[in-house]
């Protein structure tokens, strides 16, 4: 029996990366709309190092031979 995934792997990497970058899971919690046990589940397997972290990155759009 196959299971669900109630939530994206893009919302669980965000949840991610901002507990990385200092939010508590109640601010996590709030911005992303997902409950603060799933949210304490996810950076626990993220500590555990079943979670990993992509980072995105955002660049300005080309101008010349080098963007910021």
């Amino acid at each position: 029996m196959a299971t669900t995934q109630k939530y994206s792997q893009s919302t669980m990497q965000k949840a991610i990366g901002k507990f990385i970058s200092g939010k508590t899971p109640t601010e996590i919690s709030n911005e992303l709309n997902v409950p603060r046990r799933t949210i304490r589940n996810w950076i626990a397997k993220h500590k555990e190092g079943v979670l990993d972290h992509i980072h995105h990155w955002i660049l300005d759009s080309p101008n010349g031979p080098l963007s910021r």
